[in-house]
């Protein structure tokens, strides 16, 4: 196996991209182990049948090999640290979140941009990797549906994650009944229609808050009038309310985190 970007004898290096436009990586696959993590703006990761984006403080480890697709909004800033599979291991074997916390990124950063003997990189980049550590909490990952029908609808609620429409308008779409499709859904991602649009919906709600929006504000811009229902079913899917989500993988987000529901003008 030969690894283009991890030279002997490094173990990592990083690259940072800035997405101009509506961009999309499909069917990418390296040699090296990747960690994908962002600065600002959305970012979507999907491997192994598994579809994230990844606020501040979350980064997604895709083992070398692994197909994966990448998809940024405009504006979007993030990083891709690629690592020797041959110099590189971890305990876990597939498509995995990886809190970054504060010091990490830093050393990541550093590791990058610092010039640095020869002795302090090495030291840095095995303190890097001796600091992975899987996320505790839910990663907030949804599973893809298989068939390019139901596909297609999970796409399109993923791009709008307040769309309300049923299971019936949905199946009328594509021709079949609601049952159907939520039918289909249970089938190929565990969940129903429903259940899969909630998890969809707190998924893009952590970008939001990452980024310093209120709680009330993002619980809107998902479809909920109701902040206390947003932050019920947030609790429900993570275990945790957003602050505590955040706090439990070391985000490293600033701005405004507060669960407590505030009047906005």
């Amino acid at each position: 196996m030969t690894h283009a970007l991890t030279h002997e004898p490094w173990l990592l290096t990083t690259q940072s991209i800035v997405s101009s436009s509506h961009e999309k990586w499909t069917d990418g696959v390296h040699d090296e182990h990747e960690l994908i993590f962002s600065d600002s703006g959305v970012l979507t990761v999907e491997a192994d049948g598994r579809l994230w984006v990844t606020p501040l403080g979350l980064g997604i480890w895709i083992p070398a090999g692994t197909t994966h697709h990448v998809t940024a909004e405009p504006g979007t800033s993030f990083y891709v640290t690629y690592f020797s599979a041959d110099r590189v291991t971890v305990p876990w074997q597939i498509a995995t979140g990886i809190g970054v916390t504060p010091v990490l990124r830093e050393l990541l950063l550093a590791n990058k941009n610092a010039e640095l003997t020869t002795d302090v990189r090495m030291r840095i980049q095995q303190l890097i990797v001796d600091l992975f550590a899987p996320v505790r909490s839910a990663t907030l990952d949804v599973h893809m549906p298989r068939s390019a029908e139901l596909r297609a609808i999970a796409e399109k609620i993923a791009q709008n994650p307040a769309d309300s429409g049923t299971s019936d308008e949905w199946g009328r779409t594509i021709g079949v009944s609601g049952r159907t499709v939520n039918r289909g859904f249970e089938r190929e991602t565990g969940s129903s229609l429903t259940q899969w649009r909630i998890n969809v919906r707190m998924r893009r709600a952590l970008i939001d808050i990452a980024a310093g929006q209120s709680v009330i504000t993002v619980a809107r811009n998902v479809g909920y009038t109701n902040s206390s229902t947003f932050i019920q079913l947030f609790r429900q899917a993570t275990g945790h309310t957003p602050t505590a989500y955040f706090r439990s993988f070391g985000a490293a987000a600033s701005g405004r985190r507060d669960d407590t529901p505030t009047q906005e003008s």
